[in-house]
């Protein structure tokens, strides 16, 4: 998936059967409800106004996007139409499902000086009650799918001797495996290579690990590789 961190905020887009958001009222009687003026003070019915200058705003909370900003490697990978799963901070546990609807196709400078590409996301299946403009949020976007007869945690794959290989458990001992990687992702790994589905092989620990050491089998974890 491509993603960048803390991404994006929401916004609600489209008509204006929303309600007003900007002064936090639900009509459009501004009476002497607040806001603000040129001068800094209250907005009111026959306050002095300057061209352009904006008095509220109005959104439409029917539907809910995410901007996100993806890194510039990651950007070749998006189009419109994938699939995209989005985490809001204010909703902890909760996945939303959402969908690209587009790409801008010119880059902007992110707040970490990184170039960037806005992506914005479509929730399919918004908060019922809660989601405020301007929330953080984080996408996964699915950019490729892959079916593989083999896979194996991704931090198992290790490089040795210039090639890409996996330490394997077998009768106790760890065994260097050549394999190939067809794909990556920040979890698994699709591999090819002399393994057999179900065998345990080594995540962690295996930095000094020469091949044909005894290893602990409890301290391996077998993800059916």
């Amino acid at each position: 998936g491509a993603a960048a961190p803390d991404l994006g905020g929401l916004g609600g887009l489209g008509g204006l059967d929303g309600g007003f958001g900007g002064f936090g009222f639900d009509t459009p009687e501004l009476g002497n409800r607040g806001g603000t003026q040129s001068d800094g003070g209250p907005l009111r019915v026959g306050a002095r106004v300057r061209p352009g200058q904006p008095l509220f705003t109005v959104y439409d909370v029917s539907a809910w996007y995410v901007q996100a900003e993806v890194d510039e490697l990651d950007a070749p990978a998006l189009a419109a139409g994938q699939q995209a799963e989005v985490v809001l901070d204010a909703f902890r546990g909760q996945t939303f499902a959402g969908v690209v609807e587009s790409v801008r196709i010119a880059a902007q400078p992110s707040l970490a000086g990184a170039v960037v590409y806005p992506a914005r996301i479509r929730l399919l299946d918004a908060p019922d009650e809660g989601a405020r403009v301007g929330m953080t949020a984080s996408v996964d976007i699915v950019t490729a799918v892959l079916d593989a007869p083999l896979a194996v945690p991704s931090r198992a794959v290790v490089r040795r001797d210039g090639v890409e290989a996996v330490y394997v458990v077998r009768d106790g001992r760890a065994e260097i495996v050549p394999v190939t990687v067809t794909a990556l992702g920040e979890e698994l790994a699709a591999v090819e290579g002399a393994l057999e589905s179900g065998e345990a092989v080594v995540v962690t620990g295996y930095e000094d690990l020469p091949d044909g050491a005894e290893v602990d089998a409890s301290r391996t974890r077998d993800d059916g590789a």
